[in-house]
């Protein structure tokens, strides 16, 4: 069978129209939405296997990069950056939330609406950090149409 291969600006797919960009979307959100959900769980992560996790994540980056490199991905195919993207989007889910809901019980309650703040900020802080990020990197790997 002969399966023509569309360019979406970033990967190289045989599916129609770009789908496959609106995929991996919402694959990461839907993904993230159910981390979310597992938060409020009976089950809770011991705080050091959630740190472990955390690092852990940064592995899943360059996997990513690895199927998307626009000129030739050293890894081809679909499958691999959906499986990597719902990884990314529940533990991003997951490992946000975590420490939202359980941080009121870890500082004194004189001090948790100064911890609430900070912590959104850190939040805000780490996702402007990641917006920038991508950037440089578009830069760096020629994609300039994203």
């Amino acid at each position: 069978a002969v399966v023509s291969t569309q360019s979406t600006g970033i990967i190289k797919t045989s599916w129609p129209n770009g789908w496959l960009s609106v995929t991996l979307v919402f694959a990461f959100n839907a993904w993230d939405f159910g981390g979310t959900i597992a938060t409020g769980l009976s089950y809770k992560m011991p705080d050091n296997i959630l740190l472990l996790t955390g690092a852990l994540r940064w592995l899943m980056v360059p996997v990513l990069l690895m199927c998307v490199l626009p000129a030739n991905p050293i890894i081809p195919g679909e499958g691999v950056p959906i499986v990597v993207m719902s990884i990314l989007g529940f533990t991003t889910g997951y490992m946000g939330s975590t420490p939202m809901c359980a941080a009121s019980s870890q500082v004194a309650l004189e001090e948790r609406e100064m911890a609430g703040n900070l912590m959104t900020m850190c939040m805000l802080l780490g996702l402007t950090l990641g917006s920038t990020s991508a950037m440089v990197m578009n830069t760096i790997l020629g994609i300039d149409n994203v």
